[in-house]
């Protein structure tokens, strides 16, 4: 279980990779047919935040608009996180070695 100082190190650190993400990042992203594992799996992650039980890469792709997908992001609210949610995030970053602090 993540620490709150911990938690509010990793939202900051979210918030500034989120400041340098472009739209074409976000199109170069959505036009994958087949995405790299790592950048599914956060999509995933992502999916789930926003409420989405099984999330698939189809449903991943649909929050992807490049003109609303940062602002979606940030309105996320860390507070209202379920139990559940986190439990299903943690499983996904439990099967997956590449999602670590190291991975820059």
């Amino acid at each position: 279980m993540l620490l709150e100082e911990e938690l509010y190190s990793s939202v900051e650190g979210a918030k500034d990779c989120l400041m340098r993400l472009t739209k074409p990042d976000i199109i170069e992203i959505k036009n994958l047919v087949i995405p790299h594992p790592l950048v599914e799996k956060v999509l995933y992650m992502i999916c789930i935040l926003k409420g989405f039980a099984n999330p698939t890469w189809q449903i991943a792709k649909e929050f992807l608009n490049p003109i609303t997908f940062k602002n979606d992001l940030n309105s996320i609210n860390i507070a209202s996180i379920l139990p559940a949610q986190i439990n299903k995030i943690t499983g996904i970053l439990g099967r997956n070695r590449l999602l670590s602090p190291e991975v820059t």
